[in-house]
């Protein structure tokens, strides 16, 4: 039925599905699914419309805790995730919604700002957006890195934000991510580089390839260097580029990037076959593949769902982070 698509969360004896579709098609397949026999006390949760369907191009897919089964392609949802589903019938539209594209606004670093951090955050924009502001104003007198976390990637999701109320354009979101990435580099400079680390898994550092979003690649470079971690950026035209660039180097890990001002996700599905077209063209079967971007706050089991190992939603601790995935 190529007109209805969705998800079935299974754990072996309670069953939750999100159809989505034309209004018709979608009462249709209820009232059969009521009639089934095989089916026993089944209870509508929400029946809504929605904008855009969260499960495009998914006719349906199953998703249970464990590894999936040969014969039933799945997706890995955490225990904790399952039990959460049967625990609270009040979150599951909003718990399974947040499976497919993953609407705006879902988790608790999402929310606006408090009014306090707007403040220090949109005086920090405002001086950037002045060609006039010299990054050395801005720049702290220690303790760069820091930053990073803590003023820089707050500040591209207030661009997100800002842009969600049509108060900025994309372009000129874009245009300030650039002097954000600028002012990155600048920081970077200032810092004693250590010494660099001969143990260090070697890592490619790279914006997903169609991202014109790159500052958390070199946001994520930059905590690397600083770490005293010996590793590759590059930023590819095409997915082809960037399998070209695996076949003939022996990658341990790479690390993509999302926007870290959106948390969009056009299509999880062609995301994870992305992925798995990288770690096939890999000359490294062991490549391990971690994401990052504003997408992933607060929702680790998105690596499972896009086929990722790791995924996260800013570049603190990269180091640390990246070294567990391959010790693993």
């Amino acid at each position: 039925r190529g007109w209805m698509t969705g998800l079935l969360v299974a754990d072996g004896t309670h069953y939750l599905q999100w159809l989505e579709g034309p209004s018709a098609g979608v009462g249709t397949l209820m009232r059969a699914i009521a009639r089934d026999r095989r089916h026993d006390q089944v209870e509508v949760i929400a029946d809504t419309p929605v904008a855009a369907r969260r499960f495009a191009g998914w006719e349906l897919r199953l998703a249970t805790e464990g590894a999936p089964r040969a014969d039933c392609p799945s997706l890995h949802l955490p225990g904790r995730l399952v039990a959460g589903l049967w625990a609270d019938a009040g979150q599951e539209p909003e718990l399974m919604g947040s499976l497919g594209t993953n609407p705006y606004g879902r988790d608790a670093r999402r929310v606006a700002a408090p009014p306090a951090e707007q403040a220090v955050l949109d005086a920090l924009l405002t001086a950037l957006a002045d060609p006039a502001t010299g990054l050395d104003s801005l720049t702290p007198r220690e303790g760069a890195r820091r930053h990073f976390a803590t003023l820089i990637e707050p500040a591209a999701r207030r661009l997100g934000d800002l842009w969600m109320r049509d108060a900025l354009s994309e372009a000129e979101v874009t245009i300030m991510l650039g002097r954000m990435q600028s002012w990155v580099r600048h920081l970077a400079q200032r810092e004693r580089v250590p010494r660099l680390r001969a143990d260090a898994p070697h890592v490619l550092v790279a914006p997903l390839p169609g991202e014109i979003h790159t500052l958390g690649a070199v946001l994520a470079t930059e905590w690397l260097w600083l770490s005293g971690w010996q590793h590759e950026f590059d930023i590819f035209a095409s997915d082809a580029a960037l399998c070209a660039r695996l076949a003939h180097a022996p990658h341990d890990v790479l690390d993509l990037s999302l926007s870290p001002a959106f948390h969009r996700l056009d299509e999880a599905e062609a995301l994870r076959r992305r992925l798995a077209t990288f770690r096939a063209a890999s000359c490294n079967r062991a490549l391990r593949i971690r994401l990052s971007g504003r997408l992933f706050a607060g929702q680790p089991w998105l690596a499972g769902l896009v086929g990722a190992d790791a995924v996260a939603d800013g570049c603190e601790g990269v180091d640390a982070a990246l070294a567990r995935l391959v010790a693993g």
